[in-house]
């Protein structure tokens, strides 16, 4: 199979520090080309060489620095993604959330008849909401605006338009259900650790990953994370990522300050999941995910994860594979405090966990599903452009 990939970013497969859903694409391009597939990942904006990277050719889809300002996008940006997309020529086109790049690989797939599908990165993607952290711009009130107005034009010309909609959890399928969308549930894809991680003794109580700047802060739940390590001061937390952009404010002094907290910055991702492996729990504080990728990784080292609000499937209300509070603060300080007190109950979740990932979230079987689904697809007659 000849699969294109489109992403933001080229720095998870280059082994750098990366967002989740980047890391998501990259993990499936890498085991799809082991796999015996022929496997590009297109990044628009990339400026490096072209390489072959564990098996993934990675192309630039436009130069950056090209193109007339304020007209760059509609005069250079969007004709040369596509003329990138058209010249590999791919039997399947696989992209992550949307953007305003997005309706030109639904285009250029559809001028080849090949098969495109669009997988959501977190259960705000069918909320018009949403579109300000991909849309938005300027201050507040008009990045709500303009949001609105970019996730109406996304809806338009990508919901509608891309043959399949790879959603993460039953509750994404069910919105996408709602909306009238072919949607199909396809698991989010982790590696299991090397053996040396899976041994490695616990340095830290409590493990939270994320990158936390001033745009995305909230969507990440810094602040109620914070407020859990001012609750548990004998708790040590680690915090990785890089949360350099909130310099300044008072949430970043507080962290600082907590003698608990340790703070790493960005890392590698060998080097985050050493941090995984050393901490008792993974803990999220986000109030709104599609499947957490520190969860999964958590998870494959036997670790619970102790949540806020997410919980994707009911896996930790009622599978077993860590705790989740509702929204309530003191009970996630509570539940946090008693999985912590009681390493029998913690190594019996550990075991669930792993269990659970090597059965449904491995990558030989995530991407056996993706290759029935490109293939069912073909063979579905579809509209060229």
């Amino acid at each position: 199979m000849r699969l294109c990939l489109i992403g933001h970013s080229a720095r998870a497969l280059l082994g750098q520090p990366d967002g989740g859903s980047e890391r998501q694409t990259a993990l499936v391009a890498a085991n799809m080309a082991r796999r015996g597939h022929e496997v590009t990942l297109v990044v628009p904006g990339y400026s490096g060489d072209e390489m072959v990277v564990d098996g993934v050719s990675l192309r630039s889809g436009w130069e950056p620095s090209r193109g007339v300002r304020f007209v760059r996008a509609l005069s250079y940006r969007y004709p040369a993604l596509r003329n990138v997309l058209t010249s590999i020529g791919a039997e399947a086109y696989y992209f992550r959330g949307f953007s305003f790049f997005t309706p030109t690989i639904v285009k250029a797939a559809r001028s080849l008849r090949a098969v495109s599908i669009l997988a959501l990165t977190s259960d705000r993607d069918f909320e018009p909401g949403s579109g300000r952290h991909h849309f938005g711009i300027g201050g507040p009130a008009l990045s709500r605006l303009s949001g609105r107005v970019g996730y109406e034009w996304f809806r338009r010309t990508t919901l509608s338009g891309v043959d399949c909609v790879v959603v993460q959890n039953e509750m994404q399928f069910a919105a996408g259900a709602a909306k009238g969308l072919s949607c199909r549930l396809l698991p989010s894809i982790v590696e299991d650790a090397p053996a040396a991680y899976q041994a490695t003794p616990s340095e830290a109580d409590a493990v939270w990953v994320g990158n936390a700047g001033d745009d995305n802060r909230r969507s990440k739940g810094i602040e109620e994370l914070t407020r859990l390590a001012e609750r548990l001061p004998a708790v040590k937390f680690v915090v990785v990522g890089e949360i350099s952009a909130l310099r300044g404010t008072d949430v970043l002094q507080r962290l600082e300050r907590s003698p608990n907290v340790k703070l790493t910055g960005a890392l590698t991702h060998d080097e985050t999941v050493g941090r995984i492996a050393g901490a008792g729990v993974v803990l999220n504080t986000s109030p709104s995910e599609g499947f957490s990728n520190v969860m999964l990784e958590g998870w494959s080292l036997r670790k619970p994860a102790v949540s806020l609000w997410v919980d994707p499937d009911h896996l930790l209300t009622t599978g077993g594979l860590g705790v989740c509070a509702g929204g309530d603060e003191d009970r996630m300080a509570g539940e946090l405090q008693s999985l912590l007190d009681d390493p029998a109950r913690r190594a019996a979740m550990g075991d669930s966990a792993r269990a659970y990932v090597l059965a449904v979230h491995g990558a030989a079987g995530v991407c056996a599903r993706l290759e029935l689904l490109v293939r069912s697809l073909a063979m579905q007659p579809r509209p060229s452009t």
